[in-house]
Formats: structure tokens, sequence, C-alpha cells
């Protein structure tokens, strides 16, 4: 497929208009069209052929932008659009990013949702399929069910994995239902469904903030005690669980803060382990954000109101095991 086209803008845009009429569903989603732009080109046959020349420039991405533009105005304001995965380039066509790639890396940051997460959606985080267990090999192109009930860092690996979601601002899970309601069912996933019960009410409750609302600056632990034995803050040790490569630990409360579009704010917490932490953290709420002037906040934002006041804001929480706590701000 090449989307620099008028016959694929076509072709891509009539097949799920089609589904759209056809089915009860009231989003679209496609797969792979919208990931990062690949090398550039432009057809060197008749209109609609897959012959190539690769010649730069932004042949790939325009093209898809293209695609995107002509099925939201025929489409209308009630259908949803997705695709994966999350590219900049595309900000702005889609309503929903399927963000999944970045949670495979320990230690990794927010970074795309602080720029864009009041303009776009995000929805996913690979690495959810170890809850029907092991997938060997799955970026070499050999991957196998290794089916069994995931081990203690497997599940380790999974509430922090929502933790971030939920603390990201990412809608939770990407998960296969029948795998899911298999491991919930088990009598030694009642943690497990317990915590993923609070965090979903969390996401609900404080959706105009987590899912449409703007994240800002990260807060900063000054101080975490799980009791007088651990004086500093908790971390798990994911080293060898199913979704990550290497090394890897992470701290057991994960935490953040946002705005929404009437200029109140929140810091949210959230302890993925199974020993409530006090946790005080500092954080600065200020209206310091990046303004894509090509662009609008989503809708459901409601425009954006100034933060009532510029302030240094310290915050100390007792964070309850597998909970998550909302402050005002």
């Amino acid at each position: 497929m090449n989307p620099a086209t008028r016959y694929w803008q076509r072709k891509i845009s009539d097949l799920a208009l089609y589904l759209d009429k056809h089915t009860t569903f009231s989003g679209i989603y496609s797969d792979a069209v919208t990931g990062p732009p690949q090398v550039c080109g432009m057809p060197t046959t008749a209109e609609g052929g897959h012959a190539t020349k690769f010649v730069g420039g932004s042949a790939w991405a325009d093209g898809v932008k293209r695609m995107w533009t002509q099925l939201r105005h025929k489409a209308g304001a009630a259908v949803a659009l997705m695709s994966e995965s999350n590219a900049e380039a595309y900000i702005g066509v889609l309503h929903a990013n399927l963000a999944l790639y970045g949670f495979r890396s320990c230690g990794h940051v927010p970074a795309f949702q602080s720029v864009y997460a009041d303009y776009t959606v995000m929805v996913g985080a690979l690495g959810m399929d170890i809850l029907a267990g092991r997938f060997a090999g799955k970026f070499a192109g050999t991957g196998t069910w290794s089916p069994g009930s995931p081990s203690a860092q497997d599940r380790d690996a999974y509430r922090a994995l929502l933790a971030q979601q939920l603390s990201y601002g990412s809608q939770l899970g990407w998960l296969d239902a029948a795998q899911a309601l298999q491991f919930f069912r088990r009598a030694d996933s009642a943690d497990e469904l317990a915590y993923t019960r609070k965090l979903v009410r969390l996401k609900v409750q404080w959706q105009a903030f987590l899912t449409t609302g703007r994240l800002l600056r990260p807060p900063r632990v000054v101080a975490a005690s799980a009791g007088a034995d651990a004086p500093h803050m908790p971390r798990l040790n994911l080293t060898g669980s199913a979704i990550q490569q290497g090394s890897c630990e992470v701290d057991m409360v994960v935490s953040s803060a946002w705005a929404n579009g009437a200029g109140e704010a929140i810091w949210l917490g959230v302890n993925h382990g199974k020993t409530a932490v006090q946790v005080t953290v500092r954080l600065r709420v200020d209206d310091a954000r990046v303004v894509l002037r090509s662009h609008r906040p989503l809708p459901a934002s409601g425009g954006w109101q100034r933060l009532h006041g510029v302030r240094e804001v310290e915050v100390t929480r007792l964070v309850p095991a597998l909970a998550g706590v909302v402050v005002e701000l």
C-alpha cells in the first residue's frame, strides 16, 4: 500500500466507511497505518501501482494525513478514529493513538503524553499478554504461546504497567478479553482483580483530568517510607518478567500531576505493591506547556482556562497497598 496515492486514500477511506455503515460500532481502528512514517516514496507506475522510487520528504506522512482527513469529513463527528501507533505527524487527524511500545523500556518517561495528552487519547501498553503466559520470541517473528500461570514477577509487572498507564493518561488495558477473564477468575488472582477495579474507577471518576486533561510537570519524590524497616521508596524488581528485557526496577508508587480545562489540578499516586507507602512529593503547578498552533485540543477538554495561580506544592499522603490516591491541589 502506498498512502501517497489517491487510489489508496480512497480505498482505505471507503472500507472504513463501509464498516461504520454496516456495523453498530461507533469507532474505527486501522492497524499499523499511522505507525512511524515509512521511507518516503512516490509511485512510478500508474495511479494505484505498487512500484515506487524513494525520494525522501514527507510523501508517506502527508498521504496518510490526507487519507484520515478525508475519512473524518465523510464519517462525521460521531465516529471515533484510531490507529497504530503514536506519531507526531498524525496529531490532529486522529482521535486516539495506540501507544504501545514505550512501556517496554525500563525507566521510560511520558514524554509523548506530556506534549500531546490534551490533543489525542492514548490507548494501551505492550506487555499485557503476560496474563495468559509468556510470548517468547514475539519481536523476532517466531512468537509462540507458552501457557501457564504467570509468575510472581509477571504479576508485579502487570500491576506496574497498569499504574503507569493510569498515571500517564493512557486508557487502561489492551487485553485479550478471553485471556483476561480466564486469569481474573483464578482464585490466586483476587488481588489483581480488586486492584484493576480500583484503577478503572479512578480513571472514570477523574476522566476530565486523566483522559482529556493536560499532564503537568512531573512530581519530585522528596521522602517515602514503607515503615521503620524501609525508610526509602520501595522498588519492585521486574527482571525476568515476560515484559522486560534485561534488569529493571521500578518505584512502588507511580505519580503524576494533571490539569483539566477548568483550570483545576490534581496529584495522583498509585501504589502497585503490596505494602502501604507514605510518600511526600513536591511539584510546580503552572501553565507551561507546548501549544500546537495548527491543532485544537480535544473537544472534551472544553477549551483551556489558566490554572488557579502558579505555585509550588508539597503533598504528603499514605498510599495504601494496591490502590491509588487523588489529591486536589
